[in-house]
């Protein structure tokens, strides 16, 4: 069974560039600063800055969430619609630079409190290991192309739509990831300020909601080769996926 699935498993949290964004390749900060040795002063320090960033979060979270339900609903109705989508992925990625842009200005703050050679050994921690993360995503698309028993026919109608896709939108160059690098930089600069992160932010906007307006139109057509049993099985096995995640970050956040 071919690993096709990969732009839908995961749809409900979005694949969409910057206004996704998707999950950062950098592992979660608090568990990269669990594997430093910090003094007593500096987990103090670091836990203030973390609650009152979390405190300035929460207004965003249920727009956030609502403009993801709303997305998921374009994507999965039967006939495209790249208006509304686009319109969508725009307003989304509004909610999402202030959030975004909080998040930044901890991550930059927190590293200011690191000595350099904390400073160094952070950013060794926080470099992706792409060979592990592919090989876990080949599985789990492995196992939910045959939880939806999808037919050889199915399988070829999805992979020529995701070849279509990446014939004009090279595999690895997701707007999001470049952006990512520029933002690590920033925020391990002292030229960082909130003025420079949001240039940096529009930048790269133009490209990420092109990309997200691409990637959502290879997401209809995917979901649409889909039987209305498997397009209810996949909602369902990713609604429990995303309710899980929520869980898990509650708990995250509870040990912080």
């Amino acid at each position: 069974m071919k690993t096709l699935l990969l732009p839908l498993f995961g749809l409900a949290l979005a694949t969409q560039a910057m206004a996704h964004p998707p999950k950062s390749e950098q592992a979660p900060m608090r568990h990269m600063l669990e594997q430093l040795t910090l003094s007593e002063q500096q987990r103090e320090d670091i836990r203030l800055i973390v609650s009152e960033s979390r405190a300035d979060k929460r207004v965003y979270v249920s727009d956030i969430r609502l403009a993801k339900k709303e997305f998921r609903q374009l994507v999965r109705e039967p006939e495209w619609n790249e208006t509304a989508v686009r319109e969508v992925m725009t307003q989304r990625m509004a909610l999402k630079q202030d959030f975004m842009l909080s998040n930044a200005q901890t991550r930059h703050a927190i590293f200011e409190l690191l000595t350099p050679s904390q400073q160094q050994e952070l950013n060794t921690l926080s470099s992706p290991d792409k060979t592990h993360r592919a090989s876990q995503r080949g599985s789990q698309w492995k196992k939910m192309s045959q939880r939806l028993n999808l037919t050889p026919e199915q399988e070829d109608n999805i992979d020529t739509i995701r070849a279509a896709f990446f014939s004009t939108h090279e595999r690895g160059q997701h707007p999001h990831r470049v952006f990512l690098q520029a933002e690590r930089s920033l925020i391990q600069s002292s030229e960082f300020s909130q003025d420079a992160w949001l240039a940096l932010f529009a930048q790269h906007q133009t490209a990420a909601v092109e990309y997200a307006v691409a990637r959502a139109k290879m997401q209809h057509d995917m979901f649409n080769v889909l039987t209305k049993e498997q397009q209810n099985q996949l909602t369902d096995i990713e609604d429990t996926m995303s309710e899980k995640g929520r869980k898990g970050r509650r708990r995250g956040q509870h040990r912080a």
